[in-house]
């Protein structure tokens, strides 16, 4: 069995502090985070707060799995500026949706723009009660 630990990097408005509620293949886990000094609408990972997550696998061998991810926002907005894992690659597979229709203003899933400061794997923004769900994949 692998497992890979997902960091998401996340700014916190500086109003107050967060609840985020992630639901991964159906299990529940709440993080507090703390505000971040800066609210950074980019993919900079500076002075972020992480949130730690395993990524299970059945397997002992080369594995590509896909997971069934929700996150929601309580008490505050939060944007998650980068995300990376230990072992193997994950990447969002599908389109992010939120459960406010046709509000999709991120896509963590990456892109190019034409200043680097818009370049790398996305921000994803969630405002305050908001949820997004997604499939990530994880690749090892």
């Amino acid at each position: 069995m692998y497992t890979s630990i997902l960091t998401l990097n996340c700014h916190v408005k500086p109003d107050t502090s967060a609840l985020v509620t992630i639901v991964l293949d159906g299990i529940s886990q709440q993080f507090n985070l703390l505000p971040t000094i800066n609210w950074v609408p980019s993919s900079s990972t500076q002075d972020s707060r992480e949130i730690l997550i395993n990524l299970l696998t059945e397997s002992n061998t080369s594995v590509v799995k896909n997971f069934d991810v929700e996150i929601k926002a309580d008490h505050t907005d939060i944007l998650i500026g980068g995300y990376n894992c230990t072992l193997g690659s994950f990447n969002i597979s599908t389109q992010p949706v939120w459960d406010t229709p046709d509000w999709q203003p991120y896509d963590i899933s990456g892109h190019t723009g034409d200043s680097p400061s818009y370049t790398g794997p996305g921000s994803l923004q969630i405002l305050k009660g908001q949820t997004v769900q997604f499939t990530g994949t994880l690749t090892i």
